[in-house]
């Protein structure tokens, strides 16, 4: 069984009656993080603040998990190389990100859609999911079901708002992979499971 490295963050309010000791402490930390993040020598662009860098273990093959759930109800499991954490609310995932999608239903252990692609980034606000691949290979997103539909695309947005929307969106150079049949086209939208699906200047090869 594939062993995972899995965290649980918990956020501390303090006061502080030194500020100036307090501000210094933020910065050194800040330099630490912005040097170590030099010093992995990896491909990322940080908009903010770093407030925390996170990595598996390489020795052992063994990824970062985390979970992310509203109230009781499963949202995204995602693993990768590399978590990231900004002053913006963003959590970034770097190398080997996997990510499952549940959808809003009665079970809450099954996934519907698996995302893979090189880097993610969440936004912990809005439950928006960004991924990228490279110019090798495409993130990538299929759905769990008996159709198998694939997408590859340059970048693929998750929106998973359970109260309003559920949404896979793709950008790029797009080939839908519908089995019998290959798509290209524009502006690809789709449920969670691929159900219903839309694609901008459609061209299909197969059975269609």
């Amino acid at each position: 069984m594939k062993s995972k490295i899995y965290f649980i963050i918990i956020l501390l309010l303090f006061s502080c009656s030194d500020s100036t000791k307090t501000n210094m402490e933020e910065l050194i930390t800040k330099n630490y993080l912005s040097q170590k993040l030099d010093s992995l020598d990896i491909d990322i662009t940080i908009e903010g603040p770093i407030n925390n860098i996170i990595m598996g273990d390489f020795n052992q093959g063994i990824p970062i998990e985390v979970r992310f759930s509203k109230g009781d109800t499963m949202l995204y499991i995602i693993e990768s190389d590399y978590m990231i954490t900004d002053s913006l609310d963003n959590i970034h995932f770097i190398g080997g990100v996997q990510a499952e999608l549940f959808s809003n239903s009665n079970c809450d252990n099954c996934g519907t859609s698996r995302l893979s692609s090189n880097k993610a980034i969440l936004n912990s606000n809005s439950n928006v999911i960004t991924a990228t691949g490279t110019d090798l290979e495409q993130a990538i997103i299929e759905s769990k079901n008996e159709k198998g539909y694939m997408l590859e695309a340059d970048s693929i947005i998750i929106f998973n708002n359970q109260e309003d929307i559920e949404l896979i969106k793709g950008y790029g150079n797009l080939l839908f992979n519908k089995g019998d049949e290959k798509c290209t086209g524009f502006n690809f939208v789709s449920d969670f499971k691929m159900d219903y699906w839309s694609l901008d200047n459609l061209s299909c090869t197969g059975v269609y």
